[in-house]
């Protein structure tokens, strides 16, 4: 699914040089509807793709949680304490500021834990606690 969300929003990167780093130990599973897995990735990739001119974009999943981080700007320091409600959006958004409430709010239904870190760059992290299993 990672990679399948990397494809489909890959036209956000053309002209930029950022590297897209996938690290293997995001060959895991999680036990969740495959609809509100893709909506995560979705919107967390499409904002790390959009907001990342130079440098990376990693995904990582380690301990059961879920990690993307890149080398943006971050998020504007007047909005990043509400930036997850919705209709809130930084100055270089695009969008209608929803992607970042729509996945908190399909993260506070699954019980899965939303971190939002945002100073050189933004990490966001979503804990599936006991939804995540290695595949064998």
């Amino acid at each position: 699914m990672i990679e399948q969300s990397i494809i489909d929003h890959s036209h956000l990167l053309d002209g930029k040089p950022v590297e897209v780093l996938v690290n293997d130990n995001c060959n895991t599973s999680v036990y969740a509807q495959p609809g509100m897995l893709k909506v995560l990735l979705d919107n967390l990739l499409s904002n790390a793709f959009q907001y990342t001119d130079l440098g990376e974009v990693t995904i990582s999943f380690i301990n059961e949680q879920l990690t993307i981080a890149d080398t943006g700007p971050g998020i504007d320091q007047d909005i990043s304490t509400n930036v997850t409600e919705p209709a809130v959006k930084g100055s270089q958004s695009t969008g209608y500021g929803f992607g970042l409430s729509i996945v908190k709010r399909l993260c506070e239904h699954q019980g899965w834990l939303l971190t939002v870190v945002s100073d050189k760059g933004t990490t966001i992290s979503v804990s599936f606690a006991d939804s995540a299993l290695p595949t064998s």
